[in-house]
């Protein structure tokens, strides 16, 4: 019997799970921004803010802009992998309206469900291939920064090799790890040469099914390795540009930084804010960076500015990114209703 799509036939998740996880990632997003606020002294975050040199800021603005169009152009490829083809302007669009349900509503997975919605209407029928090209967009960009933070932090480590450092690292070790593993399987079972004993062990696993619905669509990315890698590259421009973002933010708050440094305490904090603990990684990528400001020294710990001027900073990480997703939300207020499924032609069933 022929296997139903994702999506179609399959019972939704139950709300009280739904919710329950919600109010969890709530919890520990109030309960993080709570315990910052309540020692941050504003009046200086305020005279901080109104002194920040505005050219390092616009100058980040327009990069972080930069790097949605590079992410619309790695979306495009990877869905054109599928067999989805959809006019790179549009894509354009729905990266914006995804980044603008990510930052307005609960986190990325509101902006990525968002987007497999409306090319579910562009293209009917190709529900399956664009949830796998939207997984597959989000592993490559988390690689790369897992990627870029242990490379980063084993160069520090070299110099100032303290404990925390390599406690950072054998994290980011183990990240990396997974997720090479997760892609040497998929290689092995689209070629098909997984030894008998690894199969009867995978058929075990509870997600077996899950796993072998997947490997026909992401087997398509072992199998056109140009495109693939060419992504790849892609995402490591996009977490160049994310390096670039920061260290002009840290310009216009006369924050003294090094290249690698910086690499290392954006990687790791756009990897922690990832997981999904709380809503958007509110909390998280502040406590991120105020942790890794302060192991990498990139602040005077005996400063009582210091924490300040780390949430401080983040915040504007946050914001200069979150300022693309108006456009996004333009578009779905005026546009949205053209986002549809083309008309039938005449005498169709």
């Amino acid at each position: 019997m022929a296997r139903k799509p994702i999506g179609e036939g399959e019972p939704p998740l139950q709300p009280t799970h739904r919710h329950l996880w919600l109010a969890v990632r709530a919890t520990v997003t109030l309960a993080i921004l709570t315990f910052f606020a309540s020692r941050i002294d504003w009046p200086r975050q305020w005279h901080d803010l109104l002194g920040l040199d505005r050219g390092w800021l616009t100058v980040a603005i327009a990069l972080a802009g930069v790097s949605f169009v590079v992410a619309s152009v790695r979306w495009h490829a990877l869905m054109s992998v599928q067999g989805i083809v959809i006019g790179w302007r549009m894509v354009l669009r729905l990266t914006l309206v995804g980044q603008f349900f990510s930052v307005f509503l609960l986190g990325a997975t509101g902006g990525d469900v968002v987007k497999l919605f409306a090319v579910s209407r562009i293209v009917p029928g190709r529900t399956e291939a664009a949830f796998y090209s939207i997984v597959v967009d989000r592993a490559l960009g988390l690689a790369s920064f897992v990627a870029i933070a242990l490379s980063a932090l084993l160069l520090i480590f070299g110099t100032q090799g303290d404990a925390v450092t390599a406690s950072v690292i054998a994290g980011l070790t183990v990240a990396l790890g997974v997720m090479t593993l997760a892609g040497v399987t998929l290689l092995l079972l689209d070629a098909r040469v997984v030894p008998r004993g690894l199969v009867r062990l995978a058929t075990a696993l509870p997600i077996y099914s899950l796993l072998k619905a997947g490997v026909s669509k992401l087997g398509l990315y072992v199998r056109a390795p140009r495109q693939t890698m060419l992504c790849a590259l892609y995402s490591l421009g996009i977490a160049l540009l994310s390096f670039a973002v920061a260290d002009c933010l840290a310009r216009a708050l006369s924050i003294p930084v090094g290249l690698l440094p910086m690499a290392a305490a954006v990687a790791v904090a756009v990897c922690l804010s990832s997981l999904p603990i709380s809503v958007g990684g509110h909390g998280v990528r502040e406590g991120a960076f105020v942790l890794m400001f302060s192991i990498l020294k990139i602040l005077d710990e005996s400063s009582r500015l210091a924490q300040d001027r780390t949430v401080l900073f983040s915040v504007l990480f946050f914001s200069v990114y979150a300022i693309w997703g108006l456009p996004g939300g333009l578009f779905y207020l005026l546009h949205w209703g053209r986002v549809q499924t083309p008309p039938r032609p005449a005498g169709s069933p």
